[in-house]
């Protein structure tokens, strides 16, 4: 049968065209749409009916006691033919290739339809008016017109498909998925990435289901042509290919070729050593590789044979990846390492999946079943309406710090490590598929050519080195400031970590507490040591202050430093944290003066506000750390330092944790039994509360080693809409010194400044790493794209980090 390939040919060999790899490569791929409509039996079209359009309608009575039911996901024929989206500039060819595909389509394909997209559109606005004009406006219509145009052909091809009317962006998304619902064969030519539809159109959020339908249902491919320095084209879809069709083989052979040496290295089996151990490897070739996700992920591997394999190839394609629901957790598991290990070593990935990327380690059953517990647990709203679960999947990936909330009801997961590697995972997968991440370092003629892939394999092979050197034991000497007992602690490092000496001023301790950063000023706020101070007001505090230094930042290195100047004293203040547009503080109180919250604006003249200073009339020791939860409330810790260091009363108070909720003017108590309550931090989720205890060093200087330096976790459960803690646990112990500041990054490790710089440990307790700082230090904070801060007394170090290894407060 006479098919696209043909034509092509045909035409080449006539000289109509001239050969060219990469519009072969497009060719290819709409032979092989061809060659799948040849066996493609569309189904017949099921009108609905008007009844069945209409909004559902319950008595008064009914509205009050049931809720309107659920919206159902559309549904797509399991044997839909995966249909094409084909973008590019113009010139690029899409009128020719649209025609070659549409001229040759076969012979059982006996209802097509071939439209300007303009045309098409204005035509569905036409049905949609007539619909409502003869059944009122009260009616879902789309599905109506949508069966109509489905019946006049089983193949649809589009020219130009664009959205430039929010009229058209207000209703494609259905019109498109009711389309496919019927087995409509969707094909389409287009100026622009389905990402870039729409841009800066109103309500252009309306708009992003229909981009999600397109990238996810539609087979990308970008007509611009782009070549590496061996003239070989970049194929011209993403990395990621679902489902395992026939243009799945072509997807993974088309990347291997790319990644590989053909020419130097013909594709062979070969054989990697891994700790007296044999990994088969089917098919290699320079320095990509070949696998079925069976003949990797389905053995008995683990993360020692990922890292090896890592080290000797650059580049990954596995097939046959398949979607992993809770009975396949031990491959997810095993899935997630080997992405970790993909990822870590900066190398390429490409796939063919049987699910979309997103459903990989959940079904949408598996969904279903989660919103409903949110829905019951109450962190999912009955209110929300989503239009499928694909969409909620989506926006799960999009900001799994708060959708994540929704699944801890379920059995999916067994605890927060296994949701901290669901999310991570998505995200690297996510970063992985971007056109930066499969460009670097490949010699892109665009992007320098050879001089470009011998520079980022300069780079990687050092990365490379330094991760080796570097896995040495932590009682050995070391030169650098970095320590590493363990591997997963390189990736949050980058390729490049430092630590470099920002201040020295021996006059005083201006650096020791707080360190709160805020990013729209670029100012970070550090509270000092105690100061000497004579003038009169400090007789309450036995003749000692604390000052804030107020350092806003230009650049990493060029900055200008300043003291803030409050309105109203804060009377020895402690720690902070970011609240609404300023920061909230931890006024410590004097012997006249009440400790308490203070809130403090970041902008001159830095005015404040007492938020809160006493527990039902009875006041608080000293203040010393606090964080804001997402809903608001306000925890802060309560050790009787004060009292201990001379400028306070005795206490009236245990040592305890609070939490204060500034809505409601509610304070109650969540945590006791500690030594000393020190510093305190959420885990990304919210799910966990971690505080220190700096029992071993108490106000007066007492040290005693038979004392907490100990960091606990907590759970946090809800009851009544009210938090509350249970489960308390040793978290971890530090080594050297107390655990002070404690806060944690993005992917839940947990870091605290201890006596030897700070430590690291992951979300299951276990120490990672070290950055050790001369004389320990109390305090730290994260700023931007791994940027930290480190408070030595007298010192302040900046320490720079992996880009993706941001703190979660602020998570920029």
């Amino acid at each position: 049968m006479w098919g696209p390939l043909n034509e092509y040919n045909e035409r080449v060999h006539t000289r109509q065209l001239r050969e060219d790899e990469h519009q072969r490569g497009i060719v290819q791929s709409l032979q092989d749409l061809h060659d799948m409509l040849k066996d493609y039996p569309a189904p017949k079209v099921m009108h609905p009916s008007i009844e069945s359009l209409k909004p559902f309608s319950r008595s008064l009575i009914g509205s009050l006691f049931h809720r309107q039911p659920a919206k159902q996901r559309t549904q797509l024929p399991p044997n839909l033919p995966k249909g094409l989206y084909m973008f590019g500039d113009v010139g690029s060819g899409k009128t020719m290739l649209m025609d070659m595909f549409y001229d040759t389509l076969p012979h059982n394909i006996t209802s097509k339809t071939r439209i300007h997209f303009h045309n098409f559109m204005q035509d569905v606005h036409k049905r949609l008016h007539a619909m409502k004009m003869e059944h009122g406006t009260d009616l879902d219509a789309v599905q109506y017109v949508a069966a109509d145009i489905a019946e006049k052909g089983s193949v649809l091809c589009f020219d130009e498909f664009q959205c430039t009317d929010v009229a058209d962006a207000m209703i494609l998304r259905s019109l498109l998925g009711a389309l496919m619902s019927h087995g409509v064969v969707l094909v389409t030519t287009s100026n622009r990435h389905p990402n870039d539809l729409y841009k800066n159109g109103i309500q252009r959020e309306s708009f992003i289901p229909c981009i999600n339908l397109l990238k996810t249902s539609l087979r990308v491919l970008n007509l611009d042509s782009t070549t590496d320095y061996r003239k070989i084209p970049r194929p011209p879809s993403g990395v990621y290919h679902h489902p395992l069709d026939k243009a799945a083989i072509t997807h993974a052979d088309r990347w291997f070729r790319f990644f590989g040496d053909f020419e130097n290295d013909p594709p062979h089996a070969a054989t990697q050593h891994v700790w007296g151990r044999n990994i088969e490897i089917p098919k290699a070739s320079g320095s990509a590789v070949m696998f079925k996700f069976d003949e990797l992920i389905g053995r008995a591997t683990g993360a020692a044979d990922y890292l090896e394999l890592t080290r000797s190839y650059h580049a990954f394609v596995i097939t046959g990846v398949p979607g992993m629901t809770y009975r396949e957790r031990d491959l997810a598991r095993r899935f997630i390492t080997f992405i970790d290990a993909v990822y870590e070593s900066r190398a390429k990935l490409v796939l063919t999946t049987t699910v979309p990327l997103f459903q990989l380690f959940m079904s949408p059953e598996e969904v279903d079943d989660a919103l409903e517990g949110g829905r019951k647990s109450g962190t999912v709203k009955h209110a929300e309406d989503h239009e499928g679960v694909d969409d909620v999947m989506r926006q799960m990936m999009d900001d799994l710090g708060m959708n994540m909330k929704m699944l801890k009801n379920s059995s999916l997961f067994s605890g927060d490590e296994e949701r901290f590697a669901f999310s991570r995972a998505l995200s690297r997968l996510s970063e992985m598929g971007s056109q930066d991440w499969v460009e670097t370092g490949v010699g892109m003629e665009h992007r320098g050519g050879v001089n470009e892939k011998r520079g980022w394999l300069k780079v990687r092979s050092r990365w490379q080195e330094d991760s080796i050197s570097t896995l040495v034991s932590p009682t050995a000497p070391q030169p650098k400031p970095f320590l590493i007992y363990h591997d997963s602690f390189l990736p949050l490092l980058g390729p490049n970590p430092t630590l470099q000496l920002l201040i020295h001023d021996p006059r005083a301790p201006y650096f020791h507490e707080a360190g709160v950063f805020h990013p729209p000023t670029n100012t970070l706020f550090i509270t000092s040591n105690q100061l000497e101070d004579s003038s009169p007001d400090a007789v309450t505090t036995r003749n000692k202050t604390i000052v804030i230094t107020k350092i806003e930042f230009f650049s990493p290195t060029d900055f200008t430093r300043d003291k803030v100047r409050c309105p109203e004293r804060n009377y020895m203040a402690n720690g902070g944290t970011n609240y609404r547009d300023g920061l909230i503080i931890c006024a410590q109180g004097s012997l006249r003066e009440p400790s308490g919250l203070v809130y403090m604006e970041a902008k001159r003249p830095h005015k404040t506000t007492t938020l809160l200073n006493n527990y039902h009339s009875r006041p608080f020791n000293s203040p010393n750390d606090v964080v804001v939860h997402s809903d608001g409330s306000i925890w802060f810790t309560d050790p009787i330092y004060g009292y201990e260091q001379g400028f306070r009363p005795k206490p009236q108070l245990p040592q305890l944790v609070y939490r204060f909720d500034p809505s409601t003017g509610d304070i109650r108590v969540v945590a006791d039994g500690f030594g000393r309550p020190n510093g305190i931090c959420f885990s990304p989720d919210e799910t966990s509360v971690y505080i220190t205890d700096t029992d071993l060093i108490h106000g007066d200087g007492n040290t005693d080693y038979r004392r907490a330096a100990t960091i606990y976790a907590y759970a946090i459960l809800w009851e009544h809409d009210s938090p509350y803690l249970t489960n308390r646990r040793v978290f971890a112990y530090a080594d050297t010194g107390a655990p002070d500041g404690i806060k944690c990054d993005v992917f839940g490790n947990v870091y605290s400044g201890c006596g030897d710089g700070i430590n690291i440990w992951n979300p299951a307790g276990m120490l990672i790493g070290k950055i050790q700082i001369e004389g320990g230090c109390a305090n730290f904070c994260f700023g931007r794209n791994g940027e930290m801060w480190c408070f030595g007394e007298y010192k302040l170090w900046r320490v720079k980090m992996g880009d993706e290894t941001r703190g979660a407060l602020l998570g920029v």
